[in-house]
């Protein structure tokens, strides 16, 4: 606990301290601010993302001491930008891993296109038909996620097709999220059904993050699409 005085002396009592002896001061317990604990399934769940990624062991900590202070991780705070940017690959995807200055980081995922000569770009994968001709293709109920260091993902399904001259959205649905901190229900919407000369279709999800003592900052996640290809961009 901190100590905090609620007594202002006056001219008078300070002198009649000095002559008579000074009473001490009065105090009252002012407490601490509050901590958040996660509960241990949550810490898990993010130090398992953590641990996926060789995110040391004291920054894990330094981390999880953020998150419970209810302050943004750099990754997410809609400010910071990466200081590096390291790319791997995996049977599936081409990815890139962006690492912030407090050592949270954001994982960008392209999926290789398995027909066509469709380029892909961005985090969508799992689609349950895919269907190419030439310059055309169709995707259909595609998984569009994204993921913040683990501590909040959004995702949504995505229908979509182009060809070299138009690009269009034809479906959003189911919505998902998983979020550690305190999140809204997250929104989704349609920016654009059609490309046009200067935009892609769009897709935009979003979400807003509480911290424990209610400060809040949003999280967005897009879904691009035009005749060059797709790909997704993030808060």
């Amino acid at each position: 606990m901190r100590l905090k005085s609620l007594a202002v002396a006056s001219i008078a009592a300070i002198s009649a301290g000095l002559t008579l002896g000074a009473a001490s001061p009065v105090y009252a317990e002012v407490p601490d601010p509050v901590v958040t604990q996660l509960s241990d399934s949550q810490e898990s769940e993010i130090r398992i993302d953590f641990d996926k990624y060789g995110v040391p062991e004291d920054t894990q900590d330094a981390l999880i001491d953020k998150l419970e202070a209810g302050e943004p991780l750099d990754a997410f705070d809609g400010v910071s930008e990466p200081i590096s940017s390291n790319a791997f690959e995996t049977e599936e995807f081409d990815s890139e891993i962006s690492w912030f200055e407090d050592g949270s980081y954001v994982v960008s995922s392209i999926e290789k296109p398995r027909t066509g000569d469709f380029a892909a770009r961005g985090t969508v994968s799992s689609c349950s038909s895919v269907s190419t001709s030439g310059n055309w293709g169709r995707w259909t109920n595609c998984s569009v996620t994204n993921s913040w260091a683990g501590v909040v993902k959004i995702g949504f399904i995505a229908s979509f097709e182009k060809s070299s001259s138009y690009a269009r959205i034809t479906n959003l649905g189911n919505v998902t999220q998983n979020c550690i901190m305190s999140c809204t229900r997250p929104d989704a919407w349609i920016i654009r059904s059609n490309q046009t000369a200067t935009q892609a279709a769009a897709i935009q999800a979003q979400s807003t993050v509480t911290s424990p003592y209610g400060n809040s900052w949003e999280v967005w996640l897009q879904l691009r699409v035009n005749s060059n290809g797709y790909w997704t961009v993030n808060s």
